[in-house]
């Protein structure tokens, strides 16, 4: 055997591929393969990363010599020589048992059975289970005759097939363990130029990707393609009946602006060209491929693809014919297809007909992402590329969001109608009651210490309403601040009980109605030790002196000439703008 072959044999089963898919692959027995991984193990290599670098690394005699106990050397620098088998082993009747499968139907393995049952019998050794089996296949290929197959005539610039290999491609992933890549493989149905590419796994997302890029190098885009009937597309497909894809693989297609048809089931003849190109590739290129797993992905691609062109696209077609596989597509192909232009189009994860609930928003895996309220009870879909979910309402863009990780429901204030907005921009405002008692300190004083008072005897939540209101009241244009802060520092001094912004109000409307009738005068509460509370002293006893006279006076001179205008009981304002003043000890006139 090729020592080539013979270390890629190794290099799969320290890799922990089947045995079955190994034989499959390079032709040869799954006992064959059992032996390998035996002798791999009587040596002390176990399949893993470390047992792939270490055999990687062996020379060609050393690893021969693990395999074949009795290697003698290596032929032309390739070929492994051993010692010649036993002469005491026990062959069969080949053409007897080739009559047996062909009339009697049996299997293969049952006669391999029966053959050793006979060298039981005869106590002879038996030869290896692959020597059997290639022998009996030869006899019964002379018996039935050369195999035929149905020509198909496929057009140039048609149809390109895809499929994937049987095999997978062995690498370390970006958290330092082994994994198994797909190997992703298109090919044009009347030229047979292919291309090849391993891609991290075989879902929708990294397909569509390996799509665009086989477009992309090929820079031509076929009438249709032909796909496997595999999960990556497919969601349902009946023999004889319609293939349903999935959203997002359609939606991709879509905007390449290429249909996608799928072969019927268990029908591999629909998509000969590329069965026959992967075929290839197991045999021809991947054997002969640099298998060290530390390799990355996009190293291992441009290896492939170099040995694609190399062995298929750059070979000859037919043997006896000096046109290439190249040389077709260039000539012919490309005539007949349409030009690949712009950049690969970005997948995107789709998702039809999402229905907008009452509370205008869609969900999305368990998350709510907001669209503008007038979409309510409307369908929309949705896109989905990396953290970015874009929501859409007859193909126009009506919403972006960042995809939520932790479930947290991502509502955005312009999608809301005004009502609700104000909520919540109320909450966002005053999210604490440091942000409320900084925003009153900044207007006045009295009412920093009130709001202080406020909350720490309600609480925030119940005590956050009233700080609000009287913020909005001293920023009405309405409110004269100084005799906000007399009705603040009245209410502080009278009973704690009656601490409220009703109260506040109350007190504010007495004083303005002071101002107004005792010639911008206001008696100055002071403060009522009878009724105080001890653990509020510190908030309700607080020097403070306002200068304000001029806003007084035109707030007491737009009162006097309005109530003059209507009732004649009140002199003129010109005789009656006198300096408001706090008299501690005054009452009022009224």
């Amino acid at each position: 055997m090729d020592i080539k072959k013979v270390r890629a044999i190794c290099m799969e089963v320290l890799g922990g591929y089947k045995h079955r898919d190994i034989a499959a692959k390079y032709d040869i027995s799954p006992s064959l393969v059992s032996r390998f991984r035996e002798h791999l193990a009587n040596a002390g290599y176990l399949p893993g990363i470390g047992s792939c670098s270490d055999v990687s690394s062996m020379t060609d005699l050393e690893l021969a010599k693990i395999i074949y106990p009795n290697v003698t050397g290596i032929k032309n620098g390739s070929v492994v020589v051993v010692g010649r088998p036993r002469p005491d082993a026990f062959v069969p009747d080949f053409v007897y048992l080739a009559n047996q499968v062909i009339d009697s139907k049996i299997t293969r393995k049952l006669c391999f059975s029966l053959y050793l049952e006979d060298c039981e019998k005869e106590n002879k050794r038996a030869i290896s289970k692959s020597d059997f089996y290639r022998k009996l296949s030869f006899e019964i290929r002379k018996i039935i005759g050369t195999k035929v197959y149905m020509p198909q005539e496929h057009p140039y610039g048609q149809e390109v097939c895809i499929d994937f290999c049987g095999q997978t491609w062995a690498y370390i992933g970006a958290d330092k363990k082994l994994r198994h890549a797909p190997i992703f493989v298109m090919t044009w149905s009347a030229s047979y130029m292919t291309y090849a590419c391993v891609i991290e796994r075989q879902t929708t997302k990294c397909t569509c990707e390996a799509i665009g890029k086989a477009f992309q190098y090929f820079g031509y885009i076929p009438l249709t393609l032909q796909f496997d009937n595999g999960k990556a597309a497919v969601t349902t497909h009946i023999k004889g009946s319609e293939t349903i894809f999935n959203d997002s693989f359609n939606e991709y297609m879509n905007r390449i602006k290429v249909p996608a048809i799928t072969s019927n089931p268990r029908s591999p003849t629909y998509k000969s060209c590329v069965e026959a190109m992967v075929g290839v590739i197991e045999r021809n290129i991947l054997p002969i491929m640099n298998h060290d797993i530390n390799l990355s992905l996009e190293e291992v691609n441009c290896n492939l693809i170099r040995q694609v062109d190399k062995v298929i696209n750059k070979a000859r077609y037919r043997e006896g014919s000096s046109r290439t596989r190249e040389y077709l597509f260039k000539t012919y192909e490309t005539a007949k297809s349409r030009k690949f232009e712009g950049t690969i189009p970005e997948f995107y994860e789709h998702i039809p007909c999402l229905k907008v609930g009452s509370d205008y928003t869609v969900d999305v895996d368990g998350t709510k992402y907001s669209v503008p309220y007038t979409l309510a009870g409307e369908y929309v879909s949705a896109s989905i590329s990396g953290k970015q979910i874009r929501i859409m309402y007859e193909l126009q863009v009506v919403a972006t969001h960042t995809i939520s990780d932790n479930g947290t429901h991502q509502i955005k204030l312009e999608h809301m109608p005004e009502s609700h907005r104000s909520v919540v921009e109320k909450k966002l405002k005053y999210p604490s009651a440091e942000s409320i008692y900084a925003t009153a300190l900044s207007i006045s004083e009295p009412l920093y210490r009130f709001s202080k008072c406020l909350i720490q005897k309600m609480g925030f939540d119940n005590g956050k309403k009233g700080c609000i209101r009287l913020i909005n009241r001293y920023r009405s244009r309405s409110c004269v601040r100084e005799l906000m802060d007399e009705a603040i520092d009245r209410t502080l001094n009278g009973d704690s009980r009656l601490w409220n912004s009703n109260t506040v109000l109350d007190n504010y409307k007495e004083v303005s109605k002071e101002a107004i009738f005792n010639n911008g005068k206001v008696a100055h509460q002071t403060e009522l030790n009878f009724c105080a509370d001890p653990h509020f002293a510190h908030l309700r006893r607080q020097d403070y002196n306002s200068p304000g006279i001029n806003r007084i006076d035109r707030y007491v001179e737009r009162k006097i000439n309005y109530i003059s205008s209507d009732n004649n009981s009140v002199e003129s304002a010109e005789d009656s703008k006198e300096p408001f003043v706090r008299a501690s000890n005054e009452k009022p006139n009224c």
